[in-house]
Order: C-alpha cells, then sequence, then structure tokens
C-alpha cells in the first residue's frame, strides 16, 4: 500500500474513532452544565433560607464547589490544548494527502479550503470545548459572589443584631 493512501486511511480512521467520543464528550458537556447551574441554583437559595448559624456551612460548600469547578475546567483546558495538537498532525496530514494523493490539482488556498472542511467537526469540537470552559470560569466567578453575598448577609446582620 503506498504511503499516502496508508495516511489518508490513518487520518480517516482517527476521525471515525473520535468521532463517538466527541458525541460522548458533548454529552458530558451539557451535564455539566445542567450540574453547574443546579448547584449554583440551589447555593443561591440556602443564602436566603438558611440561618446565620447554617450559612456558614453554606459558605464553606460554596468554597468546596468553587475548588470543584475549577479542577474542572482545568481538565477541559487540558483537552482543549491536546485537541489543538492532535488537529495540527491532522491537518499536515490533510495536506500531504491534497498536496501528493488528491486526484484534482489544487492552488494553496483551495487545499486549504478542503482541510478546513475535512476537519471542521474537530474545530467544532474545539470551540464547544471553548464554550464550555468560558461557562465554567463565569460559574466560578458566580460562586466567588455567592461567597461574597454570605460574608456581606453574615455583616448585616451582626450589625442588625444589635437593634434587635
Amino acid at each position: 500500500m503506498p504511503e499516502n493512501e496508508e495516511n489518508n486511511l490513518t487520518t480517516n480512521t482517527i476521525l471515525n474513532i473520535e468521532n463517538d467520543s466527541r458525541k460522548k464528550l458533548s454529552k458530558d458537556m451539557t451535564q455539566s452544565t445542567k450540574q453547574w447551574k443546579a448547584i449554583v441554583g440551589n447555593l443561591t437559595r440556602r443564602i436566603t433560607e438558611s440561618s446565620l448559624k447554617d450559612i456558614v456551612e453554606v459558605q464553606a460548600e460554596t468554597i468546596s464547589q468553587r475548588q470543584n469547578v475549577i479542577e474542572e475546567i482545568k481538565l477541559y483546558s487540558v483537552r482543549i490544548h491536546k485537541l489543538v495538537q492532535k488537529m495540527k498532525i491532522l491537518t499536515k496530514a490533510r495536506f500531504e494527502f491534497y498536496a501528493t494523493s488528491y486526484q484534482v490539482k489544487t492552488n494553496g488556498t483551495e487545499k486549504l479550503n478542503l482541510i478546513n472542511a475535512d476537519l471542521s467537526e474537530h474545530q467544532c469540537l474545539i470551540s464547544e470545548l471553548d464554550e464550555h470552559v468560558n461557562f465554567l470560569r463565569d460559574t466560578s466567578k458566580n460562586l466567588e459572589s455567592i461567597n461574597f453575598s454570605i460574608k456581606n448577609r453574615i455583616e448585616i446582620d451582626s450589625i442588625l443584631g444589635g437593634y434587635r
């Protein structure tokens, strides 16, 4: 088997195998989004409903959840970096294919357009991961705001405690 055909088969195999993992990763991100929305909603509700004695537990849970979201950001960021590196390898393989084995003579721009079309799903996954990381960063900021809200509630209760 010629080397170019072998490269093309390898690239296609990689893309097909990754299609299943892309679907799973996309499903995981959807579940993560739902989970974090529920956690933030629950913590926000508990700030107003909890007594001053129980608010410290809410604050501890908020700090813990913020650490969890930071760990999840790291996990998805590492995946993005790995996918970007893999995308560069695939881009090179596709360029070699279009430069040496493609039936139609193409110029640089046409090769680039063909490569972009071949790797568009891969790029879409990277973009989806970027958006999820942005969502997680915003969630981290929301958890930080919840922590400040708890501190403010404790201060207001201690100030107003003398007037009751």
